[in-house]
């Protein structure tokens, strides 16, 4: 009887996901161009760029079917969950359909991993400049020498974002940009703290004067202790962090075990209205305390 629940379920809700494709596609194309030019690695700004482009785009059908190949796996998942949890086929369509947001988290998730590995990586890019600004070189030079520092010191790994912006600034000057509108660019397609001050500190010593050396090693030590420390909050609470993904999946555990186990045990909290509305809360409040833990445990430095 699960099973054919299950199997019903599942085909009620890929027609009613089929019908909110074609009913919302409009809608839905609409931000396709954001969500998947982001999955890509490709730039905020391009991005952007989508929406000022007409509707009636040639890749609105491709990021259409890569949309539902990241969104409907997640929903029919939660469907799933849902009917195990609860037994509910109209409260698991409801619930599955916030599978549709998991692209934007996808890419919100890529985008913070991204600035991670960045912020690391500057470190060693701001002290390959600073060791070429005390040999004598230019702040220009130094940008130039650092990228093929940072190639050497990253060749083993397969995320190199900050090599890709350091080849940006190299293009962007190639091109007859300035150096000041090259690190403006850098610090508007970043959008990291570390990067603003990196970028202020060179504009504004280059244009009022200043020793640009000694202000480049000042940066790069302050960024080198600040990642150290973030790193050492990070093994402080890798206890804690564990604790809370432990906590929030026992319960779930308990419930499908009770069921499989002992289904008389469980039957009154799927056969009355109180025990339905138990489940649902209970299920609500282990979300709520997933990601309040998760924000709690998310220390910015």
């Amino acid at each position: 009887m699960t099973i054919i629940i299950v199997l019903a379920g599942f085909i009620s809700f890929l027609l009613i996901d089929m019908i909110m494709q074609w009913v919302l596609g409009s809608y839905t194309e609409w931000h396709l161009g954001i969500y998947y030019s982001q999955i890509k690695g490709e730039e905020i700004k391009e991005a952007v760029s989508f929406l000022k482009r007409p509707k009636k785009n040639k890749n609105i059908k491709k990021d259409a079917r890569t949309y539902i190949r990241y969104a409907f796996p997640m929903a029919a998942g939660i469907f799933g969950f849902c009917i195990l949890f609860l037994r509910s086929i109209p409260l698991a369509m409801i619930f599955s359909l916030g599978g549709l947001l998991y692209p934007g988290t996808l890419i919100r998730n890529k985008i913070r991993k991204r600035k991670e590995i960045l912020n690391i990586q500057l470190k060693d890019a701001l002290l390959s400049i600073s060791n070429s600004l005390k040999a004598g070189a230019s702040l220009q030079t130094a940008i130039e020498r650092s990228a093929e520092d940072v190639g050497r010191v990253l060749k083993m790994q397969i995320e190199k974002p900050m090599l890709e912006e350091l080849e940006a600034i190299m293009y962007d000057l190639h091109i007859g940009k300035t150096l000041e509108e090259a690190l403006i660019s850098f610090r508007k397609r970043a959008q990291l703290e570390d990067v603003d001050i990196f970028v202020n500190a060179a504009i504004i010593t280059k244009e009022k004067g200043g020793n640009l050396t000694e202000v480049m090693s000042n940066v790069s030590e302050s960024i080198s202790d600040k990642i150290q420390i973030k790193r050492e909050i990070m093994t402080l609470t890798a206890g804690k962090r564990a604790e809370a993904k432990l906590l929030t999946s026992m319960p779930v555990l308990l419930v499908l075990t009770l069921s499989f186990l002992s289904p008389s045990y469980m039957r009154p909290m799927y056969e009355t209205a109180l025990g339905k509305t138990m489940m649902v809360s209970g299920l609500l409040l282990l979300l709520a305390n997933y990601i309040i833990g998760k924000k709690i445990i998310n220390i910015n430095i």
